[in-house]
């Protein structure tokens, strides 16, 4: 896929030299606080080669990159399943980056490639119960709350819902 162009943010897939900035992402305390702590990737080569290059079918990835070109997070799904069209949510913006609608704008980006492009019906997110900043941006994105899931704060976003939001946008 080419680069999907925003105001502020570009969408587009990593070389494999940026693992190491994917790696620096996860590992961040401050950037995930909120998404389980922090993480490390063990295998950068495998990670690559499932997620970009070549990539499998029920995942794609891209770093969200600012004006400066330089990254300042990621977006991603994965688990999408061909018969439902569904799959699940990922991203995160690097915390000295946050605040500056980069992920308002990604998210945007982001939900146009899957439901537009990828032919996506459903995307989920599963989010902490403790991540009222990442549950408000969602939800003031047009995700709706399934309350019946109570473990997680689990929002969705159907294709429906995605493109009456468009038609809204655009009038």
């Amino acid at each position: 896929m080419n680069p999907r162009i925003g105001k502020n943010v570009t969408l587009r897939h990593p070389t494999f030299e940026e693992v190491d900035y994917i790696k620096h992402l996860w590992a961040c305390p401050e950037t995930n606080k909120h998404l389980g702590g922090p993480y490390t990737m063990q295998d950068g080569r495998a990670w690559y080669e499932r997620w970009v290059e070549p990539g499998e079918p029920s995942r794609c990835y891209f770093l969200v990159v600012n004006r400066e070109g330089e990254p300042v997070g990621e977006i991603c799904y994965h688990s999408f399943d061909l018969e439902t069209g569904t799959a699940y949510l990922g991203m995160k913006i690097e915390a000295p980056h946050q605040g500056r609608k980069y992920a308002s704008v990604a998210l945007q980006l982001f939900t146009e490639h899957f439901f537009l492009e990828r032919g996506g019906r459903l995307l989920l997110d599963d989010i902490a119960l403790d991540n009222v900043p990442g549950q408000q941006a969602l939800l003031k994105f047009g995700f709706e709350h399934d309350a019946s899931v109570t473990d997680v704060f689990l929002v969705k976003l159907t294709n429906e819902r995605f493109l009456e939001k468009k038609t809204t946008q655009s009038s």
